[in-house]
């Protein structure tokens, strides 16, 4: 199994921006629609919807990412 460290980078980008720094301007998620990485190999047929390049988060784990970090921009956008 492909460990994947998205999740807690992507938390401590949010505790930095909720901390005041004002540097951040945005994040970027490696996602597909399932998580994990899997090789190519002659012969074998692919999963669908599971990375052939680097390991990503599926699909649940964005949505749950990006309504966080939607949740810690909000107060910034709104004052």
């Amino acid at each position: 199994m492909v460990v994947c460290h998205q999740w807690r980078l992507c938390r401590e980008v949010i505790e930095q921006f909720r901390g005041g720094q004002n540097g951040i301007l945005g994040v970027m998620l490696e996602s597909n629609l399932r998580p994990g990485k899997q090789s190519w190999k002659e012969g074998s047929q692919l999963e669908y919807g599971v990375s052939i390049t680097d390991p990503c988060i599926g699909w649940e784990e964005t949505e749950e990412l990006l309504l966080e970090v939607a949740a810690a921009v909000e107060p910034v956008q709104a004052g």
